[in-house]
């Protein structure tokens, strides 16, 4: 669990890492189902690039999107198998401190600011 001033995030709540998010018709999809395959560095917040795979510091400005959802506790999958999941890709904001580099480096500007150039809001203001 990350911990964020007096509250304490849990990375794998949903609520904690999707802030909110806009479902305009004019934005396109704001979510991308993707079958992915399973590291053993992911999890919830994951930034991914766009063949879906997880994205290192190095490559920051390859973010494309951020693993948001599965369908079974990523913990249950085995490293190597695969898994259908949900990537956020445009119109959410999402919490900056439960998003994750596969070589677990704290997000760069460069990445908050790649994928806010695709459509996301990246925030680290997160009150309880």
């Amino acid at each position: 669990m990350a911990s964020a001033g007096s509250i304490t995030l849990n990375e794998s709540f949903y609520s904690d890492l999707v802030l909110g998010r806009v479902e305009g018709g004019d934005q396109g999809y704001p979510w991308l189902e993707a079958t992915v395959t399973k590291t053993a560095t992911m999890k919830m917040g994951s930034i991914m690039n766009e063949a879906q795979t997880e994205v290192a510091s190095a490559d920051a400005a390859s973010a494309f999107s951020v693993l948001v959802w599965c369908n079974v506790p990523l913990d249950s999958v085995e490293v190597g198998e695969e898994v259908v999941v949900v990537l956020a890709v445009r119109g959410a904001t999402l919490n900056r401190k439960l998003l994750k580099f596969s070589d677990n480096v704290a997000v760069t500007d460069a990445a908050a600011n790649a994928l806010e150039d695709r459509g996301l809001k990246i925030t680290s203001h997160v009150y309880p």
